[in-house]
């Protein structure tokens, strides 16, 4: 997993991965849904600035 992180680190991404995966954590413990902590809130623009 070390090659993976180091992998992210180098195109930028590490900080986005480390939040997705604190994100994760905090749905598994039961401290937000995923609606509230804004998971799937961007998916529209993301998928309209991308089209």
């Amino acid at each position: 997993m070390a090659w993976a992180e180091a992998a992210l680190e180098e195109m930028g991404l590490a900080q986005i991965w480390v939040r997705r995966g604190q994100r994760e954590q905090r749905e598994e413990a039961g401290a937000a849904p995923a609606a509230a902590s804004g998971a799937r809130a961007d998916a529209p623009a993301v998928a309209t600035a991308t089209v």
